[in-house]
């Protein structure tokens, strides 16, 4: 699916150019604009750790929990992780550019079948949070 507005919004800005070399000095530049939002909408939206070639890790993720039986996961709504640590024995997590606490009552336990960390954060009115965090192998 992605490919298919990457391919549109890649035809929108050439038709947009084309209009413009044509005369429409009006139509061509709001054309080409929508084609360049597409591409860049695309490629700054986050990733989602859900891997489609490994479908079989749909079930687990669904299952996890935090320590405070808070459900993690309903499938699709995996956050991108930019970079994690520990820090005075306490777990962090950087996203969307901020580093945030994990409290301990976020931590999932048990083996992480899919390697990578994974972070559920909770984004409303009042900032974010972190809703879930599994730790992934720090190689």
């Amino acid at each position: 699916m992605v490919w298919l507005w990457l391919v549109v919004g890649l035809a929108l800005v050439v038709i947009g150019l084309f209009i413009f070399t044509q005369g429409g000095q009006n139509v061509g530049p709001a054309i080409t604009t929508i084609g360049v939002a597409i591409w860049l909408i695309l490629l700054v939206s986050p990733g989602r750790a859900h891997d489609h070639a490994r479908p079989f890790l749909n079930d687990w993720l669904k299952s996890l929990q935090s320590k405070n039986n808070m459900p993690c996961c309903d499938g699709t709504d995996t956050d991108a992780i930019e970079d994690w640590e520990t820090k005075d024995s306490r777990y962090r997590v950087k996203f969307r550019g901020e580093w945030f606490d994990v409290p301990e009552s976020a931590i999932v336990d048990g083996p992480n079948r899919g390697g990578d960390a994974l972070l559920w954060m909770n984004k409303g009115y009042m900032g974010m949070s972190v809703r879930c965090f599994m730790p992934g192998s720090m190689t």
